[in-house]
C-alpha cells in the first residue's frame, strides 16, 4: 500500500522492518512485521497517509 502512495522503499532497511519515505513528505513510514500484521501505531500512520494521499490513486 506505501507504495501505492508514492512512498520508496528505503533500500538500507533491513531486518524485520521496511522503511518508507515519499518525495515532499517529511513523515516516513515504517512496517514491522509482526505474525503477518503491523503493530497499531503503524496502522494509525498509514491511515494517515491514506487519507492525506489516498485522492491520488482513486481512494476517496
Amino acid at each position: 500500500m506505501a507504495t501505492w502512495l508514492g512512498f520508496l522503499s528505503d533500500k538500507n532497511s533491513g531486518g524485520s522492518h521496511r522503511a518508507y519515505s515519499r518525495p515532499g513528505e517529511p513523515t516516513g513510514l515504517n512496517f514491522q512485521n509482526r505474525g503477518g500484521k503491523i503493530v497499531p501505531y503503524q496502522a494509525r500512520q498509514l491511515i494517515e497517509m491514506i487519507e492525506r494521499y489516498g485522492h491520488e490513486i482513486g481512494i476517496d
